[in-house]
């Protein structure tokens, strides 16, 4: 909603070019009661800001969470932990590039510097 809200109201020169969020994004976003970094990205929610207290009137119970430490108010999110993906491509390089395969076995050659792929780790 605040992406809409920014395409409306906020002035095209006004909005950024990358994958940023504009400061108005973060102004607006703020008003509503959540954090958000430099970037853009949430950071956390204002313990008596709007969002929260929507929250709250749906039965989401912040006492439940486990070990939330509220600094000056503000319940901190941290972004999510990675998980390591799981893929059964295994690399092969040249020397020059590397590509992944999802064969036990590979028989190529390069057509950049001639050289047979290798398994590559």
């Amino acid at each position: 909603m605040a992406h809409s809200w920014e395409f409306t109201y906020v002035p095209e020169d006004q909005r950024t070019k990358s994958w940023y969020h504009s400061r108005a994004f973060r102004d607006k976003m703020e008003s509503f009661g959540i954090v958000c970094n430099d970037n853009g990205s949430h950071a956390g929610l204002f313990e008596k800001g709007k969002f929260v207290r929507l929250l709250k009137q749906h039965a989401v119970a912040f006492e439940a969470l486990p070990d939330i430490p509220i600094s000056g108010g503000v319940l901190p999110i941290g972004p999510r932990p990675r998980i390591k993906g799981k893929s059964k491509l295994r690399k092969w390089s040249c020397g020059c590039q590397i590509v992944r395969v999802g064969k036990a076995t590979f028989s190529a050659t390069c057509n950049l510097c001639g050289r047979e792929f290798q398994p590559a780790e």
